[in-house]
């Protein structure tokens, strides 16, 4: 072992030390601190538990075990007076010996030092309610939101008592003094299910315009316009959508989730064409970095309820970008320009077939047998047909400009130079052909 024995002078055996290596293992300060509290801890339980276990024969034995419950806790709270849940303890050790009155005051004396403390005028306010004080348990929590109108829990506690004892009207004046501290989203959302609930539609229906108010998103306005519909309000819910459009700033009006929600709305509600207005108008508004969501909600919306033209619109609108982005990185590939002028050209050409349809549509009385029933419902006249033909037309012309303005980068790549002519060409062919406009394809070969 570590020690051995060794005679002094005079025959007396001493304890020598043999072995001077540290030990194997360790034990550090805080091991040693860890394990007095445990030791402390296990103490009090055994003590507790001994105290639960004795017996009270009469009432004096009970006046003294009591007095030296109060002397622990009073010694527990002078101790430990930045902690609040010693008083709780104290409090609750009150109130399991029915003294009301005790564990009041205890409490009283707990927020006098710890009024900042939500849990403790919690405590306070269901210690009343427990116990049947009810205008006590209102009293308190009156109290408490004014000491601390930013926590949540107490105005949410306040309105559960007032609504749990019948009185709608006093839950309703205490959110209206909540509101007044403009809280968060989840504050506003309980007032307008609190109106909900209690079958005041116009009451919640001003909760949710002051909610916008005070939050002006473009969640906020998607929120109210699906609580109109679910509340069967269906044009009210599409003017919450329009307003949002306008009242919103730019920023959040132009979102693309807005959008999205305005267009599924209308298609729930059968109005598909609007639906597709929607998100016709929203991809031109958008960029497109900021418009993936969008353009596959738009996709997913036409393999539902689309036919095969507007199939092929929404492909060519993704061939578009496409040709654009990858013009802006090489303006000068005639190659793209090709493709894109054969885009434009074929979509152009489509829109004026539609337009001819339904101009001779027009011109049937027997309107019932028209092949392309789509035709009829999006050209409502004959002005509106020539103007969505002049847009496809001035949108080709747009993409010959900016293609002819793109000259070759050198005189001597006769390659290049002779497919820039044939842009021009297409351009004069276009003009005569096509929109058979012979004066605007003389001013192409000038």
């Amino acid at each position: 072992g570590q020690w051995g024995w060794r005679r002094r002078r005079g025959g007396a055996m001493a304890m020598a030390v043999k072995n001077r290596a540290p030990a194997g293992v360790q034990v550090t300060a805080e091991q040693l601190v860890r394990a007095a509290r445990e030791r402390q801890v296990g103490d009090e339980e055994r003590a507790a538990a001994l105290r639960t276990a004795a017996r009270v024969t009469d009432d004096e034995e009970l006046r003294m075990q009591q007095a030296q419950r109060r002397r622990e806790f009073e010694g527990s709270v002078t101790h430990a007076a930045m902690d609040g849940r010693m008083f709780v303890k104290y409090a609750r050790y009150e109130e399991s010996q029915l003294e009301f009155r005790r564990a009041r005051s205890v409490f009283e004396r707990a927020i006098e030092r710890h009024n900042r403390e939500p849990s403790v005028w919690l405590e306070y306010a269901e210690f009343e309610m427990r116990n049947k004080f009810v205008n006590h348990a209102r009293n308190v929590l009156d109290r408490a939101v004014q000491h601390l109108p930013r926590a949540a829990a107490l105005w949410f506690r306040y309105v559960q008592l007032e609504e749990t004892l019948g009185q709608a009207d006093k839950a309703r004046a205490v959110f209206e003094r909540w509101m007044a501290w403009h809280p968060d989203e989840q504050a506003w959302r309980s007032f307008i299910n609190f109106e909900t609930r209690h079958g005041e539609p116009a009451r919640a229906r001003d909760a949710l315009e002051r909610f916008c108010g005070s939050f002006p998103r473009a969640a906020s306005y998607i929120k109210f316009a699906r609580w109109e519909e679910a509340s069967g309000q269906l044009a009210l819910a599409r003017r919450v959508f329009e307003r949002a459009l306008v009242e919103l700033d730019r920023a959040e009006a132009l979102r693309q989730d807005l959008f999205v929600a305005f267009a599924r709305f209308e298609e729930r509600c059968k109005e598909f064409e609007r639906a597709r207005a929607i998100y016709k108008q929203a991809l031109g508004l958008l960029p497109e970095d900021g418009s993936r969501e969008l353009y596959e909600a738009y996709v997913s919306f036409e393999r539902q309820h689309g036919d095969r033209d507007s199939i092929e619109s929404v492909l060519a609108d993704k061939r578009r970008a496409q040709y654009e982005a990858q013009l802006r990185e090489a303006p000068d590939n005639y190659d793209l320009w090709f493709d894109l002028t054969r885009l434009e050209e074929a979509h152009a050409q489509a829109e004026a077939l539609a337009a001819k349809r339904y101009a001779d549509a027009l011109a049937d009385s027997e309107q019932a047998h028209l092949r392309d029933a789509r035709a009829a419902e999006l050209f409502q006249d004959r002005a509106y047909a020539v103007k969505v033909v002049d847009e496809a037309r001035a949108r080709v012309r747009s993409a010959y400009e900016r293609a002819v303005a793109n000259l070759p980068p050198s005189t001597r790549d006769k390659a290049l130079w002779k497919r820039y002519i044939y842009l021009w060409i297409n351009y004069a062919l276009f003009e005569e052909l096509q929109v058979e406009d012979v004066p605007a394809c003389r001013a192409v070969y000038r």
